[in-house]
């Protein structure tokens, strides 16, 4: 064998050496959602996911203000993903009132992108590649009338995603601020889950999610769940 044909040989070899590597670093990235977002990276997803909640949310205006589908009948459940079980509602009879049926709204259901999952959620699992969405019913202050918003939530975020949103919805000015906590408990009178008989509309007796007053009128921010230790997207998909 040539010397020359040795040292392509040898250079074949160590390519294949460097792809395997890169190939490994890329799949052990994509299974553990990676440890940190770039900058770049953290404001591309906080965008994606609040072009997803102005989705959802002109959806929803679209069944009710168009097709004429009471809010107190919309239901928000999807097969794999919707929170376990929940976000159905039992006075939607028919797919027209079903934001994530085809014969509805026509979107599909998200969960947290897996490359946006951070590691500290603990009560809720990965269901295939994201994690489970939820909805709540609950009053944001200073948003709507007194009655409960609908509220989209996009959980287990990375803190830095989490605070790459908030700088978006100006919520605060720069990064590395202090994100704002969730500290009120879920009493069922604060906020309650949506599913079963929502009509009529439940009364709740205070605000549901954002006691740190940078987030009162806020359709969209992110805040840290005190419970779980997660970062949550919430969107206010529909307010009264």
């Amino acid at each position: 064998m040539h010397l020359k044909q040795r040292g392509n040989i040898l250079f074949l070899i160590l390519l294949a050496v460097v792809l395997f590597a890169a190939l490994s670093y890329a799949v052990t990235s994509q299974r553990d959602g990676g440890k940190n977002a770039s900058p770049e990276a953290a404001k591309s997803q906080a965008s994606a996911l609040l072009q997803y909640g102005a989705l959802v949310e002109n959806t929803v205006h679209r069944m009710v203000m168009v097709g004429g589908v009471k809010p107190e009948h919309l239901d928000f459940k999807s097969a794999g993903i919707s929170d376990s079980g929940l976000n159905g509602n039992t006075n939607c009879l028919t797919s027209a009132c079903k934001v994530f049926d085809p014969a509805g709204g026509g979107i599909k259901a998200q969960g947290t992108p897996l490359s946006a999952m951070g590691t500290t959620d603990v009560p809720f699992t990965a269901a295939g590649n994201e994690l489970r969405y939820n909805v709540l019913l609950g009053e944001i202050k200073n948003l709507g009338t007194s009655q409960p918003e609908i509220l989209l939530l996009i959980r287990g975020l990375k803190p830095e995603i989490c605070d790459a949103i908030n700088v978006a919805e100006g919520v605060y000015t720069s990064t590395n601020s202090a994100i704002p906590t969730d500290t009120v408990g879920n009493t069922g009178t604060d906020y309650v889950g949506y599913e079963g008989n929502l009509d009529p509309w439940p009364v709740l007796s205070g605000i549901a999610i954002g006691t740190d007053s940078r987030l009162f009128g806020r359709r969209a921010f992110c805040i840290r769940q005190s419970v779980s230790n997660g970062y949550y997207l919430v969107y206010a998909v529909y307010s009264r």
